[in-house]
């Protein structure tokens, strides 16, 4: 069995530093690094956790970051229709043709602000939502003087006899190596592995669809467990550690029972945060915005195609280049709805202000073009639902 002494010399020693790829860097070479051995009959000091906070990361997932204001702004800019505008803008001003030039920037950023704004407003709604949640575990750690202060004899004799005490804390904050204290009703905060566990049963039905309970309890181990290695585990998803009875996930919640586990993985090196980054590094195309591109690259082939033959015509049988020119942007702007980006991102908006009297966030504006084309809605509760009644109103 590991000694403490060994642990906080592993921990000391060794930093293995996580970079925004899921790579490791470090003095030793990925070969030769040595893992980092779980101590299972001593959790960890706080000094200890908060060096480890900072080597893992947060415990967060890639989708539960909140997007930032300029990422919805840049993909309110970049809209086909945008795209648009502004390249007749700028054939407009490159004639010269100045209100035509204002006229179709106001369009542009009518369009851009009531889209900016209202999308802004539903992920500011939907962070709001996500703090109400109570999103804290409870973590068994070295006894430390409490509030930073200076250790008196008492903290002194406390620390020396290896005492204990359970806190309260963010799930962000848990890193490996933490002890955890769960039971009926909390969610999983991590991937973890149990130390004791009393009738425990976990629901795994968000990483398997299956709604009944699961039990789980503590295997006899020939080894003592290990922080796996992120540099060989990452994206890979080894499904037959889902059976482990040994074994919990962060995204999983226990049904009953009590258990004390300790953290092997966090954030989006668990099993539920691979599968989260997967789903999330691009969404589909659906067919509203298939349905825009089509129609902006559709304009731009009716322009390119009618802009030349007038200004050919008019140049040649007028011999007036310059307003053959002119007419010819003036048939470009002719042929463009300048409103139609200004009309679809107010009526999106406006969908969207309908859905939140019914209690509904709606954080792209797209989606509820989607919604509105749902004919039939399938869905499974595992388990996690009651009675729920679906209503689509025309």
């Amino acid at each position: 069995m590991a000694s403490g002494n060994k642990l906080e010399e592993l921990s000391t020693d060794l930093t293995i530093t996580v970079s925004d790829d899921n790579t490791q860097k470090g003095s030793l070479s990925q070969h030769q690094q040595p893992p980092i051995v779980l101590d299972n009959n001593r959790p960890l000091s706080q000094e200890i956790a908060e060096r480890r906070l900072k080597t893992y990361g947060e415990n967060v997932i890639s989708g539960q970051r909140p997007t930032q204001w300029y990422t919805i702004l840049y993909h309110t800019i970049f809209h086909p229709f945008n795209f648009l505008l502004g390249g007749i803008s700028i054939f407009a001003a490159a004639t010269k043709d100045i209100r035509t030039v204002i006229v179709l920037l106001s369009m542009i950023l009518l369009s851009v602000g009531i889209r900016f704004i209202q999308e802004y407003k539903g992920e500011a709604a939907a962070q709001a939502l996500k703090k109400m949640v109570n999103s804290s575990s409870t973590v068994i750690r070295l006894y430390s003087p409490p509030d930073l202060r200076d250790p008196n004899f008492e903290d002194v004799e406390k620390m020396d006899r290896g005492e204990t005490v359970e806190m309260d804390i963010q799930l962000k904050d848990i890193v490996p190596g933490d002890w955890v204290r769960i039971s009926a009703g909390d969610l999983i905060p991590g991937d973890v592995q149990l130390i004791s566990s009393k009738d425990l049963f976990v629901s795994q039905a968000s990483l398997t669809g299956e709604s009944i309970p699961v039990e789980k309890f503590t295997v006899l181990q020939q080894q003592l467990p290990i922080i796996p290695d992120e540099a060989t585990t990452n994206d890979k998803l080894d499904k037959f550690e889902l059976d482990r009875p040994d074994l919990c996930f962060m995204g999983t919640s226990v049904v009953s029972g009590t258990a004390t586990a300790i953290v092997l993985k966090t954030g989006p090196n668990t099993y539920f945060g691979i599968m989260a980054k997967k789903l999330s590094n691009r969404r589909p195309t659906n067919a509203f915005q298939i349905g825009i591109r089509r129609i902006s690259y559709l304009f731009l082939v009716i322009m390119f195609s009618i802009i030349p033959p007038v200004l050919l015509l008019q140049g040649f049988l007028k011999k007036e280049w310059k307003d053959g020119l002119l007419f010819a942007a003036a048939v470009a702007v002719g042929l463009t709805p300048e409103m139609l980006p200004m009309v679809v991102s107010a009526n999106t908006a406006r969908g969207a202000f309908a859905l939140s009297k019914k209690k509904c966030i709606v954080k792209k504006l797209d989606s509820v073009i989607s919604l509105g084309g749902v004919d039939v809605l399938c869905t499974d509760k595992t388990g996690k639902l009651d009675l729920v009644y679906y209503r689509i109103f025309s």
